[in-house]
């Protein structure tokens, strides 16, 4: 992860928000954000990143002493990722940063943190109309491995393992999954229907709390939207190292001294004149997804 440059032309901007805060910042947006932990990153010089996937496999044979080796040739098709600027304009006055009650870095810190994680989620999910990707978690899932709540007959338990079941008959694991946090008290009250066990587990290390259901782990993020009345909502499964996120660039931040910034309703707010300095953060990610049969999904858990 590099470290952002901030502009030399003040002090105030080291002052307020500085590269190891911006650091520590890159750091914690990835650990909230669901889709930028889960997916596997790729590193991008240029807004557009194309990936080979191989679309036919080879497989070796055996070849008997002195005879001719069988020759295959790897058929290859590409995705891509396409970085995408999502961008967050704090100001404060001059009163503001001398007010010793006020703790500027953290307040600054908390509320980025929180806005970054979730735009992020809400494009890479599928639940924003705006998102600007092509792919999502849930909007790629065939609908082969949608399960609705009660296809199996039996209870949520049933649901989750036959759409983990929708992932492995394709040849591949369920590695993550992703929900609502209205959805936890669900789960803790789910027992296995052979063993009477709990499906569902909480651990803390390090400070942040790890949960797992049927030994997969899984987050939780309000970007996941409850749909419907009642309110239902869905729960996603991948095997996430096929959900690939671009980095073109960590989050950085650039001080405004001289602008006239507006407001959501076009009201003009010149900094100068408002003894204000505005802090910029941009951050530029792109996401897509290798390949759908990796991605199904429960559908109508009621919240």
């Amino acid at each position: 992860m590099t470290v952002p440059v901030f502009d030399s032309n003040d002090a105030i901007a080291g002052s307020l928000i500085n590269p190891e805060v911006v650091l520590e910042i890159n750091t914690l947006v990835h650990d909230l954000s669901v889709v930028d932990y889960f997916g596997k990153h790729f590193a991008m010089k240029t807004r557009r990143k194309r990936i080979p996937r191989q679309t036919v496999g080879t497989e070796p044979h055996h070849v008997p002493e002195g005879s001719p080796k069988e020759v295959e040739k790897p058929e290859l098709d590409y995705v891509e990722l396409v970085a995408e600027n999502m961008a967050k304009i704090l100001c404060f006055t001059e009163d503001e940063i001398d007010d010793a009650d006020l703790d500027t870095i953290a307040f600054a810190k908390d509320d980025l943190i929180q806005a970054f994680a979730e735009v992020y989620d809400g494009f890479a999910l599928g639940y924003d109309p705006l998102s600007p990707f092509v792919d999502s978690w849930s909007g790629n899932v065939p609908l082969a491995n949608i399960v609705p709540v009660g296809t199996t007959g039996t209870d949520l338990v049933g649901d989750l393992s036959e759409a983990v079941n929708r992932i492995e008959i394709n040849g591949y694991e369920c590695t993550g999954m992703a929900a609502h946090p209205r959805v936890k008290h669900i789960l803790r009250n789910l027992r296995s229907p052979l063993t009477g066990h709990p499906i569902f587990f909480e651990n803390l290390r390090d400070g942040f709390r790890e949960y797992f259901v049927l030994g997969i782990p899984i987050k939780f993020t309000r970007q996941v939207i409850a749909a419907g009345s009642p309110p239902a909502t869905e729960i996603l499964l991948a095997y996430t190292p096929y959900l690939y996120v671009g980095d073109r660039k960590e989050i950085t931040v650039k001080m405004l001294t001289e602008a006239t910034l507006y407001d959501q309703q076009g009201e003009p707010y010149p900094l100068a004149q408002m003894d204000s300095i505005a802090l910029r953060f941009v951050n530029r990610k792109a996401f897509c997804v290798k390949r759908d049969e990796v991605l199904s999904k429960v559908t109508g858990v009621l919240m």
